[in-house]
């Protein structure tokens, strides 16, 4: 399975926006990410009904490095997804 993601700073809304699409035709958007200015972190998770509990964090290490994180759990709170990694920008 391949996937991708998108975000973006929506000034309509005053909001950042995540999408997530993979190869299985799923697609996904969440709801307006929160950001912690003191620890450089951007925060997504999924709302409190949704049979799916979807957290995402990614935190600014620098201009050119972030580290991310993505937990998916069922209803039941069993893990079905657990991922983390750091992205470095290529100049």
């Amino acid at each position: 399975m391949k996937s991708m993601s998108m975000a973006t700073y929506d000034q309509r809304i005053g909001a950042y926006r995540f999408w997530t699409f993979d190869s299985t035709s799923f697609a996904s958007e969440l709801p307006p990410a929160e950001w912690e200015q003191s620890t450089r972190t951007m925060k997504w998770s999924s709302g409190f009904f949704n049979p799916l509990r979807f957290q995402s964090r990614v935190r600014f290490i620098d201009d050119d490095t972030m580290h991310w994180q993505v937990l998916l759990k069922d209803w039941k709170g069993t893990v079905i997804f657990d991922m983390d990694g750091t992205s470095i920008r290529r100049r």
